[in-house]
């Protein structure tokens, strides 16, 4: 095995890792700031459906991010979950790296 083959083998398994919201999780938050499911639905600018789907079978890492500032009302996350967002960040960005190098193309690059 090569290791572009190990490295992504390693990134799909630490992004498989990367903390999501189950759906009692997610009730949970709402919950405790008191964000009833049309308010969740206004804040976010989604259907209240989907708020249920979410609070019913969980949600993502990224997915999880944004809701998680919807309910609290934060507007900046806090160091933990900033570390996460970087990882996951981080993760996606050598998976482009080794299927670029597989494809014998040129990485992606990002800027902000």
């Amino acid at each position: 095995m090569n290791a572009t083959a190990i490295n992504a083998t390693a990134a799909a398994t630490a992004a498989d890792e990367l903390p999501g919201m189950t759906g009692a999780q997610f009730r949970q938050l709402m919950r405790a700031h008191r964000c009833t499911i049309r308010e969740l639905a206004r804040r976010a600018g989604v259907p209240m459906e989907s708020v249920r789907r979410m609070r019913a079978d969980g949600i993502g890492f990224l997915g999880s991010l944004d809701y998680w500032q919807a309910i609290t009302g934060a507007q900046e996350l806090d160091a933990r979950r900033r570390a996460q967002f970087r990882q996951y960040r981080r993760l996606e960005w050598q998976k482009s790296e080794d299927r670029a190098a597989r494809e014998g193309l040129k990485p992606l690059l990002f800027t902000c």
